[in-house]
């Protein structure tokens, strides 16, 4: 059977988010299927799952506000910047007061410069950051910019405390971490993460694999797949037949609109795709999604 969509998937932790993936695709016996932003193997959470002809739009659903709940302990820090690391610094612990938590969390918001772990696949001189740290070779990593829309405390325990953050793609919560510790003049860790919202896809309505296995066998599946075209967040242009045609010919048409990317709806208000504004006014199709 073909499926296009997006499965607002429930990552459990311990799995990667590549054998999630692999599960969904042997699961549903697809070929196309891939996720819209990785989370860590300890990390657990949402992880929207795109099928299908929806894997070109994927990049379109990264680009959604992230919603974590996090739990951190001070007074360690690891390799990797969570519990599964080892331990390569150790400090005395204070008992921070609420107030004095809250105004180092608070310093966090908007935009700032974040340095990203070194066990991460980001690619520096062609290499992913995490190759260099099993092979134990040193190389720079630039910090990045990151935004923080909102980041509340939630409990204090002991040596550890658990945080609600709303932020932007790009963000390492594992960093975030570290750098909240160093503020507080000590060293931290990252040792449970959650990850509730991303975009428009919430814990509330996500699934998990064995759910999933579930609704497959009452053949139900397409009650939990989602049209992918109903979350991409981009102006719209909706096409006459002539434009229609015209486009899916890979026509230029002429456009009085400002330069940039659209989604395109055909003559009979059916998304077929992205396509992109010249500074001449011409449209062009860049993805189809039909």
């Amino acid at each position: 059977m073909n499926y296009n969509g997006v499965i607002n998937l429930y990552k459990e932790k311990g799995m990667t988010s590549f054998q999630a993936v692999y599960k969904v695709r042997k699961l549903l016996n697809v070929k196309k299927v891939g996720h819209t932003g990785t989370l860590d193997p300890l990390a657990e959470g949402v992880l929207p799952i795109c099928v299908g002809k929806a894997t070109r739009a994927s990049s379109y659903l990264m680009d959604g506000v992230k919603e974590y709940v996090c739990t951190m302990a001070f007074g360690y820090e690891t390799t990797t910047l969570d519990s599964e690391g080892e331990i390569i610094k150790t400090s005395e612990t204070n008992q921070f007061s609420e107030d004095i938590l809250n105004n180092i969390l608070k310093s966090f918001l908007g935009e700032s410069l974040q340095v990203p772990p070194i066990y991460s696949a980001i690619k520096v001189n062609g290499k992913k950051l995490y190759q260099y740290a099993r092979n134990q070779v040193d190389v720079k990593i630039e910090p990045r910019k990151i935004t923080i829309l909102s980041i509340i405390l939630n409990k204090v325990e002991n040596d550890s405390i658990s945080f609600t953050v709303v932020c932007h793609k790009g963000t390492y919560i594992r960093s975030l971490c570290r750098d909240i510790a160093y503020k507080l003049g000590t060293v931290g860790t990252m040792t449970k993460l959650i990850r509730t919202k991303t975009g428009a896809f919430t814990k509330e309505d996500a699934i998990t694999l064995h759910q999933l296995g579930e609704l497959i066998e009452k053949k139900a599946v397409k009650t939990v797949i989602i049209d992918a075209t109903k979350h991409i967040n981009l102006p719209l242009i909706s096409l006459s037949l002539k434009e229609t045609d015209d486009y899916l010919l890979g026509k230029k048409i002429f456009f009085e609109k400002t330069p940039g990317e659209y989604l395109i709806k055909d003559y009979q208000n059916m998304v077929i795709g992205i396509g992109i504004i010249s500074s001449e006014k011409l449209l062009k199709s860049k993805k189809r999604l039909i």
